[in-house]
């Protein structure tokens, strides 16, 4: 978006693309946002952020995705004006998103303006590997081991509850108080256990 702004009077189109097949999507891999990789939740995403530029979902047939030879996002794609590649890679420091001296697609774009782009440059991605169609069996067999899983219930007493109160963590810590004769008991659970694997590899207790 910041890129965007500084191009704003220049000729430049950036199009942004989401390319993940979304039911080969490994519960944890969701555990870095409150959105998934669904349309709907593009959508969502794209509102909230107030994007200012196009965001297109390839996620379903991926034809886009193919076509390019993408493995990894963030991967950024820099076209001159006749539509020949200058830059493929990384957008840049992600510990410094804000410095634009520091990234790469921007540099690229300074130099593709002047005329001094010269022959294709790559970079290394560092990033998640994107999920295809093919991975879906992966994805199955991950779901059906975590739906293996047991539960152990085991007395609150007051000891237990202190510990669990009071002990010091960096970890986040989530509680849910039920009874049995809720009417909404079990599919709350349900919902609490999905919540639990996705985040689960972050430490959440």
């Amino acid at each position: 978006m910041q890129i965007k702004k500084l191009f704003a009077q220049e000729s430049i189109s950036i199009i942004a693309v989401s390319p993940n097949y979304e039911d080969a999507i490994l519960p944890d891999e969701l555990a870095y946002s409150d959105l998934g990789d669904s349309f709907e939740e593009m959508k969502k995403r794209a509102e909230r952020k107030k994007y200012n530029f196009p965001y297109l979902y390839d996620g379903k047939e991926q034809n886009l995705t193919k076509k390019i030879g993408v493995k990894i996002t963030p991967t950024v794609f820099l076209y001159d004006k006749n539509r020949n590649l200058v830059y493929e890679g990384k957008i840049g420091n992600h510990e410094t998103p804000n410095r634009m001296e520091a990234s790469d697609l921007f540099q690229n774009i300074v130099k593709n303006l002047s005329g001094t782009s010269g022959k294709i440059k790559r970079t290394k991605v560092f990033g998640t590997s994107i999920k295809f169609q093919d991975d879906l069996p992966i994805a199955e067999k991950v779901l059906a081991r975590n739906a293996r899983e047991t539960v152990k219930l085991t007395q609150a007493d007051e000891r237990k509850l202190s510990f669990y109160l009071t002990h010091k963590t960096y970890k986040p810590k989530l509680f849910y108080v039920w009874q049995a004769e809720d009417k909404e008991c079990r599919d709350n659970l349900v919902k609490l256990s999905s919540v639990y694997k996705i985040f689960r590899k972050r430490g959440l207790r």
